[in-house]
């Protein structure tokens, strides 16, 4: 209402002065355009400082534990110190303050804001289904605990609470300790530049499942606009008829689980163990039928918050796939309610694929990074088509190949990929925001105008 009322004045005042022509209505449309500004700026200001919490913050909070805590610092920087590639990620945040890595300075692995890229935000809700530990339309984080995705996306490092250490990835090491926390390192991180002749179409492997798709990206690369597939999409079975399902504190019939304690759900009995698994990733569509109440879900000893029906945050994304360490059974438990349960299904990972990727990888030694230019020098001894690199696909990147350009292309569902020649590859990369430079033309020569004006004018 008040936007409105604000409209209204200046609409007025634009009003009056085209129609009376008066000196005093101009100078007032002015006065009142640079005051209403000038008042929506300090509203929204004071809204922030008294209803957002920050009137409440203090110099020790900003210093402490749960906000940029000493320790946290010095562990980053023992990091850092070991570090002589600065490309790696940390996986690390201060509770569910996503942008933490902005506030403590690191390569991170969250965000928050309400503009994000679409491709990594579809990425996370539709082509991969990563479970981010709570559900949101605007904020990533972590990957869920999922090894071939932390080798691929450059995830090197995890830093966790002592007390959050049970949900650790395959192939992490822990390397320091402190007090409270915990580093593991990545052994099976992939190098930052991939190049591959294996192409998958991405329209081919729509109705693979995840961990399919997962090894599709370590064998080669997803290509949107692929007319053709080069391999054999990789097979994972489903093993979910080798398992038996047991009711907990509930009732599950009809795909409808009706929850009479406090917490329960369903179990998934592993009839037949296998030896080379390392993680069981289950799938299943979660519903929850109560209008209003968020849940927390829990699967085995991993927690992941459900937003209520009615949230303006809610994604309505209910097709879930959680990573679970090897263990006898799979335990999903929501609390008290009735939901719609459905489309169950389980998988081994026995990270044989991730192994001897990394194993085969070679790695391009020249690589140079500075303000929005990527420099890479590859020989391309293999005579790989395509050269893929973990950075998300965005409007404004140009890629020149010995100086010559090539087009861009959305591999991996979400980040930049381009063809390559055999032999030595000298690669630039720049990044300019879309339509900088047909503003930045507008700018300088509305700008000229405007000075002519202004001097015939005064002439």
């Amino acid at each position: 209402m008040g936007v409105f009322l604000f409209m209204l004045l200046i609409l007025t005042l634009a009003i009056g002065f085209v129609w009376s022509g008066n000196q005093i209505w101009y100078i007032c449309l002015h006065a009142g355009a640079l005051l209403i500004s000038l008042g929506i700026a300090n509203i929204a200001q004071y809204a922030i400082f008294e209803h957002g919490g920050v009137n409440q913050v203090s110099d020790e909070y900003l210093s402490s534990e749960d906000y940029n805590g000493e320790e946290q610092r010095e562990l980053l920087q023992k990091i850092e110190n070991q570090e002589s590639d600065s490309l790696y990620r940390i996986d690390w945040k201060v509770r569910s303050l996503n942008n933490t890595p902005i506030v403590q300075d690191f390569n991170g692995m969250s965000a928050y804001s309400s503009i994000l890229n679409q491709h990594l935000l579809y990425l996370y809700l539709y082509d991969l289904n990563i479970d981010m530990g709570r559900e949101s339309v605007s904020r990533y984080a972590t990957l869920g605990n999922r090894a071939n995705l932390y080798s691929l996306f450059q995830g090197k490092y995890m830093m966790r609470k002592k007390s959050h250490t049970a949900n650790i990835p395959y192939g992490f090491k822990e390397i320091f300790e402190s007090e409270s926390y915990r580093v593991y390192q990545n052994t099976n991180i992939l190098p930052f530049v991939r190049t591959t002749n294996q192409v998958f179409s991405e329209e081919r492997l729509e109705k693979a499942n995840v961990l399919e798709r997962e090894h599709a990206m370590l064998e080669g690369a997803i290509v949107a606009d692929a007319s053709s597939t080069t391999m054999e999409i990789p097979n994972v079975p489903d093993i979910i008829h080798q398992t038996s399902v047991e009711t907990v504190g509930a009732t599950f019939k009809n795909n409808k689980l009706s929850v009479q304690e406090k917490k329960g759900g369903i179990d998934l009995v592993i009839d037949d163990p296998d030896v080379e698994t390392k993680d069981y990733f289950v799938r299943f569509h979660l519903e929850n039928l109560a209008e209003s109440q968020g849940f927390t879900l829990k699967v085995n000893d991993y927690k992941t918050k459900r937003k209520h029906n009615q949230s303006v945050y809610k994604t309505y994304v209910d097709d879930l796939v959680i990573r679970v360490p090897k263990a006898d059974k799979i335990s999903i438990r929501v609390p008290k309610g009735d939901y719609i349960l459905k489309d169950i299904g389980l998988f081994r990972e026995s990270y044989q694929t991730l192994e001897t990727v990394k194993e085969e990888a070679s790695k391009t030694e020249d690589i140079n990074w500075g303000g929005n230019k990527l420099t890479i020098t590859h020989n391309n001894d293999n005579k790989d088509r395509y050269m893929m690199l973990p950075i998300p696909y965005e409007k404004g990147w140009q890629v020149f190949v010995n100086n010559t350009r090539q087009p861009l292309e959305q591999v991996n569902y979400a980040f930049l990929g381009f063809p390559i020649t055999d032999g030595i590859n000298n690669i630039q990369l720049r990044y300019y925001p879309p339509f900088f430079k047909p503003s930045l033309l507008l700018t300088i020569v509305s700008t000229i105008l405007a000075i002519l004006v202004i001097r015939r004018k005064k002439a």
